[in-house]
């Protein structure tokens, strides 16, 4: 599995995934790797990984992925407790909230080398050392305004 993206959050997670060639082409050859959006919000986890209550949904198009990173990573400042405050106090928790690939996507931390980030990245276009500023700003700009949920009306199952 390739990681895009994720956020550990006290009592739930998201993570950004997607099957590597060989793993997924053993099971659905020909078609094309889609990128898998996972979360969960136990509590407490027993067993295996993704036992339990879970949510995954299929990401093909394209820019949907880019859509999904942001919500994802405005996790930590999102809902009613962690929502407090203005915008100012909202990207200062942002930034430095310690748990998400959010540092590392805009350029803030150095990366995770088990991270991939050049297809989230990548739809942000432009030139590549731009690509972190622009992508910080696209984020951020969700602290402002009331952004789209990407997970309604999505396919679920991977």
């Amino acid at each position: 599995m390739a990681l895009h993206g994720y956020v550990l959050m006290g009592n739930h997670y998201h993570l950004m995934l997607r099957p590597v060639e060989r793993i997924w082409a053993a099971g659905c050859t020909g078609s094309p790797r889609p990128t898998a959006f996972i979360s969960t919000d136990a509590i407490v986890r027993v067993g295996h990984l993704f036992q339990g209550r879970y949510k995954s949904i299929v990401v093909e198009a394209e820019g949907y992925l880019l859509s999904l990173s942001r919500y994802v990573h405005l996790n930590p400042v999102r809902g009613k407790i962690v929502g407090r405050g203005n915008p100012v106090e909202r990207r200062r928790r942002l930034r430095n909230w310690r748990w998400s690939s959010y540092r590392e996507y805009s350029g803030l931390a150095k990366g995770q080398p088990w991270v991939t980030q050049e297809r989230v990245l990548g739809e942000i276009g432009g030139a590549a050392k731009a690509r972190r500023l622009r992508y910080r700003r696209f984020v951020e700009e969700g602290l402002l305004r009331e952004i789209e949920n990407p997970l309604e009306g999505s396919k679920k199952g991977v």
